[in-house]
């Protein structure tokens, strides 16, 4: 069942998100970000940090409606993602596609250019994703994660 974009909203991530944020990291990734990481990211000036909720009126299993977040940088007119992640409850609810169709609409009044990634080679759902928004594949980086696997490297240009 897909939950309709009326039923999502999709704001700044706030120091108080921090820890719904690390839960849904950790039931997420066997290799999650630490606490203080997401703390770093946040507090970075350059970050481009966006949360997506849920109204908990038509999906009262969570509790505060938090349910995915998309993290990245900016440097000069490019946007660097270096996370989107989507609780391991609410996958292919096309949340992560609200996440990137405002990140699209944020690139105008942010003056982005391009944005650029990496994604795990074997992740074959988010590399899907990406090719929905006609991201570009640009090469390889070997090695890249810390368990050995290659990253995929892909940019759009907006």
């Amino acid at each position: 069942m897909h939950i309709d974009k009326q039923h999502c909203r999709i704001t700044e991530v706030k120091i108080e998100d921090v820890s719904e944020i690390f839960q849904i990291e950790t039931a997420s990734y066997v290799y999650p970000w630490s606490m203080q990481s997401i703390v770093d990211q946040i507090n970075n000036t350059n970050g481009y940090n966006r949360a997506i909720s849920i109204d908990t009126t038509f999906f009262p299993s969570t509790t505060s409606g938090l349910v995915g977040y998309i993290f990245g940088y900016l440097i000069l007119s490019d946007l660097y993602i270096t996370n989107i992640c989507i609780h391991p409850n609410f996958l292919k609810k096309k949340l992560a596609s609200f996440l990137l169709e405002n990140l699209l609409h944020d690139t105008r009044i942010l003056n982005i250019k391009s944005i650029f990634l990496e994604v795990r080679k074997s992740n074959f759902p988010a590399k899907a994703l990406y090719d929905k928004f006609n991201f570009v594949e640009d090469g390889e980086r070997k090695n890249f994660y810390s368990d050995g696997e290659t990253a995929m490297l892909l940019h759009l240009d907006v």
